[in-house]
């Protein structure tokens, strides 16, 4: 049976792996219906690691708190990339 430290460190890890994926996203562009939906199913499970991961055990409140950005930045440039979207479309009219 594990014991509370291993399980949080355990979610810390989860989350460590996922700011990686996240990372990625904030380098694609984001273009295709695929990719944005990829994009906002990674940030649903990055947000659930997070509400679970604590603090503590990831070097501090600091740290947590600029993790909790990260979704936010996912969410600009999901919207920036519908916008260039529907600017390509409307070009190709």
């Amino acid at each position: 049976m594990k014991n509370k430290a291993d399980s949080a460190l355990q979610h810390v890890h989860n989350l460590y792996l996922m700011q990686f994926k996240m990372l990625d996203l904030l380098s694609q562009d984001l273009l295709s219906p695929e990719a944005r939906k990829e994009a906002r199913e990674n940030m649903k499970q990055f947000q659930q690691l997070l509400r679970k991961a604590d603090y503590r055990y990831m070097g501090g409140e600091d740290v947590w708190q600029a993790l909790k950005k990260l979704p936010t930045e996912i969410e600009l440039k999901l919207k920036t990339s519908r916008a260039s979207v529907r600017k390509m479309k409307k070009k190709m009219r």
